[in-house]
C-alpha cells in the first residue's frame, strides 16, 4: 500500500449503529474529517494516544476502502460471529489466531496460503479481558467436519487476513459470540459489549510499536 498514513489505528465495525454507539461512549468527540462512499464510511479522530479511524464495511466493500482510503499501521476489525464449540459462551469474544483460507475468495488472492494475523498484534490483545483464543472457518468450508474446521463462523476474518498478508499490514479480527443454533444476542446488548471491547482495543494499542 501506498500513499500518506490516515491513522496510527483502523477500527471497523460491521454496522453503522456500532460506530454511533462507539462514538456515544466515548463522548461524542468531534469528528475531524470523514470518507464515505458505496455504503462504507471512515471517520478519522484522536482516541487517546492515537489517530484512530474508525468505520464500518461490509467485506464486499472493506477490501477496496483499506487500498484506497485507509492507511494505517494496525487494522483491527471487530464485529460479530457464530460459534461451533459448546464451552464458548454467547457474550464472550474470539480473537482470531489462526483461520482457514480454502474458499474462492481467498484462494484467488493467495493461492496456497494460510492467512495469519500479526504474532506481535495478537500478544498485545490477548490481554483483555474476556477474550478467547479461537480459530475461524468461512461458510464454503462449514460441509467440511467441523472439529477440523474450526470455532467460528466468520466470513470475513479470511479474506481480511489474506489481504493484509498480500500487503504486509498488521491485522486482526475481534468478534462478539452472537449466536449458536437458534440463540441469539439482543441488539441493544451487542452493540453495548462491541462498544466496549473497542475502547479496550484503543487502550491497549496507545503505545503502537
Amino acid at each position: 500500500m501506498s500513499g500518506q498514513k490516515t491513522a496510527d489505528i483502523c477500527l471497523v465495525f460491521e454496522k453503522h449503529s456500532h460506530i454511533k454507539q462507539f462514538l456515544s461512549t466515548v463522548g461524542g468527540r468531534k469528528v475531524v474529517s470523514g470518507l464515505g462512499t458505496l455504503g462504507y464510511e471512515f471517520t478519522q479522530g484522536r482516541r487517546y494516544f492515537a489517530t484512530t479511524a474508525i468505520g464500518t464495511a461490509h467485506i464486499l466493500n472493506l477490501l477496496p476502502a483499506i487500498r484506497t482510503h485507509v492507511r494505517c499501521d494496525i487494522f483491527i476489525r471487530i464485529g460479530t460471529c457464530g460459534v461451533v464449540r459448546k464451552d464458548l459462551n454467547l457474550g464472550d469474544y474470539g480473537l482470531v489466531i489462526s483461520c482457514t483460507n480454502k474458499d474462492i475468495l481467498s484462494e484467488r488472492l493467495l493461492p496456497d496460503s494460510n492467512p495469519t494475523p500479526s504474532d506481535a498484534l495478537l500478544r498485545r490483545l490477548c490481554g483483555l479481558p474476556g477474550i478467547k483464543e479461537i480459530t475461524a472457518f468461512t461458510l464454503d468450508v462449514v460441509w467440511q467436519p467441523l472439529p477440523k474446521a474450526g470455532d467460528s463462523v466468520d466470513m470475513e476474518t479470511t479474506a481480511l487476513f489474506c489481504y493484509a498478508n498480500a500487503h504486509d499490514l498488521k491485522a486482526a479480527s475481534i468478534s462478539l459470540f452472537r449466536d449458536r443454533g437458534n440463540e441469539m444476542l439482543p441488539r441493544a446488548k451487542i452493540e453495548e459489549s462491541i462498544s466496549r471491547i473497542a475502547m479496550q482495543v484503543i487502550q491497549a494499542m496507545e503505545n503502537i510499536p
